[in-house]
């Protein structure tokens, strides 16, 4: 057994080299909602269930985790509701509203060019004919392309390995998607996404269940009632490079490209901390640094009348802000076939810091906030029998989206169990286990409030209230010069205006296998 300890070793090092340089070894968003859904881990990993888990969760705990390889499928679904309310009359952009000037000296264009309503809910094809358009814009309809109704498959994996008895132990965990290695998309959450999907989705969902999440930790109890650990995310910065040549605005397709990719990497360290001053009462503290995965896309045009111009955008996705956790288990049965163990804990989360897909923050009166979830877990062991039950709350950080904004976020209730069972056969030791969570997103509703500080954005200025004689400063059209009408009022795209709400149900299951070695 000791053999295959050691090629297990070797091959999971193996692994680590080749995985630590994936673009997609980023953030672990994926690992915090689901917590430990391969062994015993369950959504209290930081606080008790010692498993290859702990190498994200609480590395202290890795020394008293079973030494082994696990492997499994993990089926995670989710179905996540967003609904808009109907629009008020006069709220939509007419035609001529669209590419209008405001009416200053300077003929300001309004930017950025709001779309006419009617073009996003049917496309622009018979007034894009009428204007000798030649590929016309498809429909856009409001909330028609959600990002949720999901069903992924991933491969969970760890290794707990002691190098140096328990004064050195080294667990490995991952979860690894079954198909795309990730799926980074970015939405805007206001009125430019009417460009895009002009839909609204899930802020802390959607993409970000989509990429791989590893964790590399080291424990060692150093002495009888004291372990520490340390363990690593890794973080990632890519740029993208795109310097083009445009022939001619007629022909795009006949654009020239090159690009160029550098990724720089970094690590997230993260600490545990377990004491144990009684037998039957353990003390735990965890510290999570923020991790993230950057893009930074950079564009130049080279045009025929020799002009050139850049522009670069950042983008930030699966940003986990920094974390700190609290708590402890109680052994209320501490037999010698029967042992339970109760679990609690909470975990403090600074979403203060929260970068979006575009690498915009929420600030102001919409400023996200620090929020606590407690959780509670139970284990229960008779004989070869695991049994685990654990349920947490999480408060939304995101404030009532009143104004411009629309991030679309729930307050959650999560609860996961599993059973795992030892056994030999072909003279190895083994554990199966089945595991099972659910996660629901409360209903929550929003109203905007045009009085707000950051209200929805009126894309067609309207007249100000000034003399006859004083030049009216609304928007007119570019071709006509005349007032755009309707302009009084507001009229916007906003795909959250004039109201949105939300909730939602997750499901995962999984089916595990490990091997023991030899302690």
């Amino acid at each position: 057994m000791k053999s295959t300890g050691a090629g297990a070793l070797a091959a999971m090092l193996a692994l680590l080299g080749v995985l630590s340089w994936a673009p997609t070894a980023a953030a672990s968003p994926l690992l915090e909602l689901v917590g430990d859904p391969a062994e015993k881990g369950g959504l209290a990993g930081r606080f008790g269930g010692a498993s290859a888990s702990s190498a994200y969760f609480n590395p202290a705990f890795l020394p008293s985790a079973s030494p082994g390889m696990t492997l499994g499928v993990f089926v995670f679904a989710d179905q996540i509701g967003i609904d808009v309310g109907v629009r008020p009359p006069g709220s939509d952009i007419s035609v001529e509203a669209s590419g209008a000037f405001i009416n200053d000296d300077a003929l300001t264009p309004v930017f950025p060019s709001p779309l006419p309503t009617a073009w996003l809910e049917r496309g622009c094809a018979q007034d894009c004919e009428m204007s000798g358009v030649a590929n016309a814009a498809r429909a856009r309809p409001r909330q028609a392309s959600g990002s949720s109704g999901n069903t992924r498959a991933y491969i969970p994996l760890g290794i707990v390995k002691p190098l140096i008895s328990d004064k050195f132990v080294l667990g490995f965990s991952a979860l690894l998607p079954a198909g795309d290695f990730t799926t980074t998309t970015g939405f805007y959450n206001d009125h430019r996404e009417q460009y895009f999907s002009n839909s609204l989705h899930p802020e802390l969902y959607s993409d970000r269940l989509t990429a791989m999440s590893m964790a590399l930790g080291f424990g060692s109890q150093v002495i009888d009632w004291l372990a520490v650990g340390l363990s690593f995310t890794f973080n990632l910065s890519n740029e993208a490079n795109a310097p083009n040549f445009v022939p001619s605005a007629e022909q795009f397709d006949a654009l020239l490209i090159d690009n160029s990719v550098k990724v720089q990497s970094t690590m997230a360290p993260h600490v545990g901390i377990v004491i144990t001053p009684k037998d039957w009462l353990q003390l735990t503290a965890t510290m999570h640094t923020p991790q993230s995965l950057k893009v930074k896309a950079a564009f130049s045009s080279f045009l025929p009348d020799g002009s050139e111009q850049f522009a670069s955008k950042t983008f930030t996705h699966g940003y986990v802000p920094a974390s700190a956790s609290l708590g402890g288990s109680v052994a209320v049965i501490n037999g010698e076939k029967t042992k339970l163990r109760v679990l609690a804990g909470a975990t403090i989360t600074d979403w203060t810091s929260y970068h979006d897909r575009h690498d915009e923050r929420p600030d102001g009166a919409y400023e996200w906030s620090m929020v606590v979830a407690p959780t509670l877990g139970a284990r229960l062991g008779i004989r070869h029998t695991d049994v685990m039950l654990d349920a947490t709350y999480v408060q939304s950080p995101v404030p009532e989206q009143t104004g411009r904004t629309n991030y679309v976020d729930n307050d959650r209730i999560s609860a996961s169990t599993g059973i795992h069972q030892r056994f030999e056969m072909l003279g190895l030791k083994w554990r199966a286990g089945l595991s099972a969570q659910v996660h629901h997103l409360l209903q929550r509703d929003h109203v905007k409030d045009l009085g707000v500080s950051d209200p929805v954005v009126d894309e067609v200025p309207d007249a100000q209230d000034v003399p006859p004689d004083e030049k009216d400063q609304g928007a007119i059209n570019k071709m006509t010069f005349e007032p755009v009408e309707p302009r009084q009022g507001l009229q916007t795209n906003n795909p959250g205006y004039p109201s949105l709400s939300s909730q939602g149900w997750l499901f995962g299951g999984a089916v595990t296998l490990a091997l023991l070695f030899d302690e």
